[in-house]
């Protein structure tokens, strides 16, 4: 194992856009690609697809929301690695339901998912990224947490979880500085699973592979052009 080559820990690898982005970063580069997520099935077929790829994936089955599964991840970084490089965010839930029907778990999970989760991750690994020159967490946003951008029913826990991750984003990077780069990508409608289940009669022509190449490109090359940035990627204007 080289760990000159960087380690790339990706969150919600099992399908859409974080499958894509895992999948894009060990085709292109060299890396190291932690990717995680709660089905361990899913993880399974993503190494496989990548079984003749430059770049390795190491599939984490692991629960965000459950402290022990993190712990497990800790270790697992720590020992196969001793350093981490850049943190793609991706993991989300969106729950579909107009705010009045929305119940205080609902708010609890999606919170947890969207924002909690992030802030957890950023500061296990605070210290490896502090020790690498690559130092990029980027985080997947939403353009319902986007300000100023056409909000939609039902869509109210989700967007200011999202929206928390922006401002997040723009926080860490007054704080940490020039130590760790912290950037936001703000995605439209992309055809991924989630998409599909909170609204099935939507249509897109962004495919998840789409977004991961620039997910994966801005990760690994940009870290230096944009910090501490909230940035729009959709096909429509806000």
């Amino acid at each position: 194992m080289n760990t000159k080559d960087p380690v790339i820990l990706v969150t919600g690898a099992s399908s859409g856009i974080g499958y894509h982005t895992a999948k894009n970063l060990a085709a292109s580069t060299n890396c190291h690609i932690i990717a995680i997520a709660r089905s361990a099935a899913a993880l399974e077929a993503l190494k496989a697809d990548c079984q003749n790829t430059p770049g390795t994936i190491y599939p984490v089955t692991i629960d965000l929301l459950i402290e022990n599964d993190l712990n497990k991840l800790q270790n697992f970084i720590t020992e196969a690695f001793g350093k981490l490089d850049a943190i793609i965010n991706n993991a989300g839930l969106l729950i579909n339901k107009p705010f009045t029907e929305l119940t205080d778990n609902d708010w609890r999970t999606t919170l947890e998912t969207n924002l909690l989760a992030p802030v957890k991750l950023i500061r296990m690994f605070y210290q490896e990224l502090c020790h690498s020159q690559l130092a990029h967490v980027v985080n997947i946003s939403s353009m319902g947490g986007f300000q100023g951008s056409v909000k939609f029913p039902g869509l109210s826990a989700y967007s200011t979880a999202k929206g928390g991750l922006s401002i997040l984003t723009e926080s860490l990077q007054a704080e940490f500085g020039e130590k760790i780069t912290v950037n936001c990508i703000n995605l439209g409608a992309v055809d991924t699973p989630m998409l599909q289940q909170a609204f099935p009669d939507l249509k897109t022509t962004v495919s998840p592979n789409q977004i991961s190449e620039f997910i994966s490109t801005f990760t690994l090359h940009h870290h230096h052009i944009c910090k501490g940035k909230t940035i729009p990627l959709a096909a429509t204007t806000p």
